[in-house]
């Protein structure tokens, strides 16, 4: 599922070029997971640079009005020199303000800043990638042009001296890419003070991919809808083997793999296929890539009992149904079903491969608007915002190309199979929104009983919160960084 803007030794065949105020987290235990609370951790207060200001301000009171005579030189006061004598303190203090200004802007505003003397890189400053990837490998489905190279973006950033915790950012959509976090809102969990007294907030490396076809990956859906043509045979065993070519591009041994929405799918993916590569995983609002997960997100039944919800889902039924009424024959032509996830899903995927605008809207607004808790970033499904209209058409095709793929045609990636759910020996943890209306907190249950059995017993801390989907509710970022914290004391 989406997660958008408003809404993660060389290798021998790559090659590169580096560019709503929710209540406490609520914990639920699933079998045998670690009991303990979520509770939402109020910042520490920091004293104002206002403050400081007045305060400077304010020195020179007790000053005689005699010695307090100056002039207006070019818009600025300035004392007399005999005041010299009596408040030297004056120029020292001064001369260490603009000295320690001078340092701090250097560290923390310079547009040329590369590294932090911590040894650490900014995001702003992210080291960029570009890798060209090797051949895919035959995972059952048919290729669309074997002769289109794949170029994949990606962007280091954080501790990158030798010492920080690799760190994997795998983004959710499917679709969206990195630029699609305004604001590099990443930092706020990988690098961003939350004690004022740490000089040093920096603990991850942190490695964020464009996933295929996305972003500045290359040939981007982006770019134009002509492009889907090189994906019609995506697969998550695709991309989850991207991420595998990054760390040894990279030369790491293994690292910490984060992903929400539908990169909670991906990183469950990777860490079934490749769990020597990983540290362990930290999981918001798991998505199983189930058709029964489709089922309930693209069905009417869902909706009957909240009508705002339910006049949204029938925008979007009735796109699919005058198109089926339209351009289908034979038992195409009956009247489309509302809740046949299935048909629905496979007239937009035919809509949005030919090119149709409108198609994509409806479908990229219908999911956006299920999760966006910021009113103003609400969407109008009738008129296309050019803003968004590109991350759209990425979030479209590969939502309808990839639910297709992975829950009727190819359904051979189950990530609850028995064999592959014994490969998640790594410790895990999972912030899940009750109210998440795109992926259910029913599934991470399913998900949750799966990993922990009698017999085996991962490490797993599983909080179901008082929240939403999007890592913007507070809740859900709460559980997140705390995560991150028993991570790196206990992981």
């Amino acid at each position: 599922m989406t997660t958008p803007h408003h809404r993660h030794p060389v290798h021998s065949h790559a090659k590169a070029t580096s560019s709503d105020g929710n209540d406490a987290a609520t914990l639920e235990e699933g079998p045998a997971a670690k009991s303990e609370a979520s509770p939402l951790v109020p910042s520490k207060s920091r004293t104002s640079a206002w403050q400081h200001h007045d305060h400077l301000s304010m020195m020179d009171e007790g000053v005689d009005s005699e010695q307090k005579q100056s002039f207006n030189l070019c818009g600025k006061w300035v004392m007399r020199p005999q005041l010299l004598p009596y408040r030297k303190e004056w120029w020292m203090l001064g001369l260490l303000l603009i000295v320690g200004l001078a340092v701090w802007g250097y560290n923390g505003i310079s547009p040329h800043l590369k590294q932090h003397p911590h040894g650490v890189v900014f995001v702003e400053d992210a080291k960029e990638y570009r890798l060209d990837l090797p051949p895919d490998k035959d995972d059952g489905t048919a290729s669309q042009d074997e002769n289109v190279p794949l170029q994949l973006w990606f962007r280091v950033w954080g501790r990158v001296d030798g010492t920080g915790i690799p760190l994997l950012f795998v983004h959710g959509g499917p679709g969206n890419a990195i630029a699609d976090y305004f604001g590099n809102s990443n930092q706020r969990f990988f690098g961003s003070k939350s004690d004022p007294a740490d000089e040093d907030p920096f603990q991850f490396m942190v490695v964020e991919v464009d996933q295929r076809g996305t972003g500045n990956s290359q040939p981007s859906i982006r770019d134009g809808w002509q492009n889907m043509k090189y994906y019609e045979d995506i697969s998550i065993t695709k991309m989850v083997a991207d991420f595998e070519v990054v760390r040894k591009f990279l030369g790491i041994d293994q690292w910490l793999v984060w992903g929400g929405s539908f990169g909670s799918t991906l990183a469950i993916y990777y860490g079934e296929l490749y769990p020597n590569s990983c540290l362990g995983l930290v999981l918001r609002g798991i998505y199983l890539d189930t058709a029964e997960e489709v089922g309930v997100v693209y069905a009417k039944e869902t909706y009957v009992d909240n009508p705002k919800r339910l006049h949204e889902f029938n925008i979007l039924y009735q796109y699919a149904a005058d198109y089926a009424n339209d351009n289908q024959h034979g038992s195409d032509k009956e009247p489309l079903d509302p809740n046949d996830a299935e048909r629905i899903l496979r007239l937009y995927a035919e809509m949005i491969t030919s090119g149709d605008k409108m198609a994509a809207w409806h479908w990229f607004v219908f999911e956006n608007n299920l999760m966006e808790l910021d009113p103003k970033r609400i969407l109008d499904p009738y008129h296309i915002h050019e803003k968004y209209y590109r991350e759209s058409l990425s979030v479209a095709f590969f939502e309808t190309r990839l639910w297709l793929h992975g829950s009727y045609e190819f359904p051979t990636s189950d990530l609850l199979d028995e064999t592959k759910i014994q490969q998640l020996t790594m410790p895990m943890w999972i912030c899940q929104g009750q109210r998440d209306e795109v992926c259910p907190p029913q599934y991470a249950r399913k998900f949750l009983d799966a990993v922990v059995k009698e017999d085996r017993s991962p490490q797993v801390v599983a909080r179901f919160l008082n929240a939403t989907h999007e890592d913007t509710d507070p809740a859900i970022a709460t559980c997140l960084k705390l995560s991150l914290e028993e991570f790196v004391q206990h992981g």
